[in-house]
Order: C-alpha cells, then sequence, then structure tokens
C-alpha cells in the first residue's frame, strides 16, 4: 500500500542551507551570488493536504544558484 495524506500522521524534522556571498569590487560596482537548497534536501513526504507547497519549494527545486550585480552612480 501507498503512503497517502492519511496515513502518515508525522514528518520528520529537514532543513533547508542556503548560501549567498557579496563582494564589493570597487565604488561602483557589487556583485552577489547565492546557492538555494545546498544539499538538494527533498521536500518531505506528504506535502501538505490543503496545497500549501510554499513551505517545501526549495525541495521541490532542488538546489538552484542565483548571480547578481549592483551598479551606484
Amino acid at each position: 500500500m501507498s503512503k497517502d495524506f492519511f496515513s502518515v500522521s508525522k514528518v520528520d524534522a529537514f532543513s533547508y542551507f542556503n548560501l549567498s556571498l557579496s563582494y564589493r569590487v570597487n565604488d561602483v560596482l557589487t556583485v552577489r551570488g547565492s546557492v538555494d537548497n545546498l544539499f538538494d534536501a527533498k521536500a518531505p513526504y506528504p506535502y501538505p493536504a490543503s496545497g500549501g507547497t510554499s513551505v517545501y519549494f526549495p525541495g521541490i527545486l532542488g538546489t538552484y544558484f542565483r548571480l547578481g550585480a549592483a551598479v551606484n552612480f
């Protein structure tokens, strides 16, 4: 029998780890980078019955990266 919302009475604890760095190159340029869900933690099962999967969004997407820059005039 497969698990469903009714057969799972509790979800074990889990954590998502994120990392971000920012470096000011000079007075004009700052660069940023971040890694979300660094260790690729999977979303716990079951997902919320009410559809509130935004809590588990990093687990659904897996590890992802972002880069950015800011220029000051």
